[in-house]
């Protein structure tokens, strides 16, 4: 099985030199808007990113809330690149000749908090998890869906100082199509990615999106979660430790999982540009697992 691990880790590297990133227009106009931002509004504060204040999110104004720098809900134990670098930097639109993406997930033991008594059966369920391309005549594609390929991962070193070196996680299908996983003990984290990539035509997608829905089944488990994508030179290619193969995307800010379903969003486009087009799951309102 042909890992994805280097690309996020040229990814944090990346994150670290260029914060700019996710680029922030403050005049958001009605025409850019007409898919609802609903009752939120976003302004600008004096650190130049949009701050949300919404009674009821919309699907797309939570997806620019996760995507836009400093909104973190916590932090991974184990990493000790500046905080304030998540989900910033996008490497887009794909890079010359590549064929294929995935999306992937990470799971990481909060950092600062104490370690849940029941952490040794403590599980995370992923559910939902679609990729979809950006085309650049102005199309989304769906390219990865979870009910159709299903979830890889396994058990890696915090800080992916063991490379691609993991240990195999515990996991079960269950009958409603999402995975459960053991959650990851301190040292350790949860990543994982769609089985099979993505693919398009080289040279015609500017923009990934990654959707997912996950939580946990512990009220004291203090876990965060974050998506992101990876490009690929094309559907076999191999594991490259110099990430010839596989430089990463980007990833979201870190969101806290609860024992309620929440949906993590993932897209290398600017804020205009998703509420110019967003694609089809953010032109209504999320709709939350039953």
């Amino acid at each position: 099985m042909v890992s994805r691990v280097v690309g996020v880790i040229v990814w944090l590297i990346f994150l670290a030199w260029s914060p700019n990133g996710f680029a922030i227009d403050h005049d958001v106009d009605g025409a850019t808007a007409s898919y609802g931002i609903g009752s939120c509004s976003l302004t600008s504060s004096p650190s130049t990113r949009l701050v949300r204040s919404c009674a009821e999110p919309t699907a797309l104004s939570e997806a620019i809330h996760q995507n836009t720098p400093g909104n973190s809900e916590g932090y991974p134990e184990g990493l000790a690149w500046d905080k304030g670098f998540y989900g910033t930097s996008r490497l887009k639109p794909a890079p010359s000749g590549f064929s294929a993406v995935t999306g992937w997930g990470v799971v990481y033991p909060e950092a600062g908090t104490p370690v849940s008594p029941n952490a040794a059966t403590c599980t995370v369920r992923i559910a939902n998890f679609r990729t979809y391309v950006h085309l650049t005549i102005g199309t989304w594609i769906k390219v990865q869906d979870q009910a159709q390929g299903g979830i890889n991962g396994g058990h890696y070193v915090a800080d992916f100082s063991a490379g691609d070196t993991h240990t195999r996680w515990s996991e079960q299908t269950l009958p409603d199509g999402s995975v459960s996983v053991d959650a990851p003990l301190p040292g350790y984290n949860d990543h994982f990615w769609p089985s099979v990539r993505g693919t398009f035509t080289p040279g015609a997608v500017d923009g990934v999106y990654v959707e997912a829905q996950m939580k946990t089944n512990d009220t004291s488990a203090n876990l965060v979660a974050q998506i992101g994508a990876d490009w690929w030179r094309d559907s076999t290619a191999q594991y490259s430790s110099s990430v010839n193969n596989n430089p990463a995307v980007g990833g979201n800010n870190f969101i806290k999982l609860t024992t309620e379903w929440k949906t993590l969003y993932f897209t290398s486009l600017s804020p205009q540009q998703l509420q110019a087009d967003p694609p089809p799951s953010l032109r209504s309102p999320p709709r939350p697992r039953q």
